[in-house]
């Protein structure tokens, strides 16, 4: 017989801003990066929109970075100006926040991360 999860159960889920991990930048030292929810990642795609209602992808990094960083907190001014900055350091940035959020670095969800949503689950 298969059991699902009650509400209680799924509602018990983590918060994603409580999913964190401490990256280190090579010469430039540690932050503090925070996982993306469903909520978020819809308000960046709202704000990463163009008069066409295309999603620019330069917006959408800065946003990424502003909602991402955790230590320190970035204005979207500063996310903007980060990607400004020598490349490695910030692309190793980009790359850990939406992996850490189970995304690729077009902000889609990869296979991995429905995986392991998929086993995260209990089975009946």
């Amino acid at each position: 017989m298969t059991k699902f999860l009650t509400a209680e159960e799924l509602l018990a889920a983590p918060r994603a801003d409580a999913v964190t991990e401490i990256v280190d930048l090579p010469g430039l030292g540690l932050v503090k990066i925070r996982a993306f929810s469903k909520a978020d990642h819809t308000k960046m795609l709202r704000e990463a929109q163009d008069e066409s209602g295309e999603i620019n992808p330069e917006r959408m990094e800065a946003l990424a970075l502003k909602y991402g960083l955790a230590e320190p907190e970035l204005t979207l001014e500063q996310a903007q100006e980060l990607r400004e900055k020598v490349w490695g350091p910030v692309q190793q940035l980009l790359n850990r926040v939406w992996a850490l959020s189970g995304m690729n670095t077009y902000g889609q969800v990869t296979v991995e991360a429905v995986k392991e949503a998929e086993q995260s689950f209990r089975e009946g």
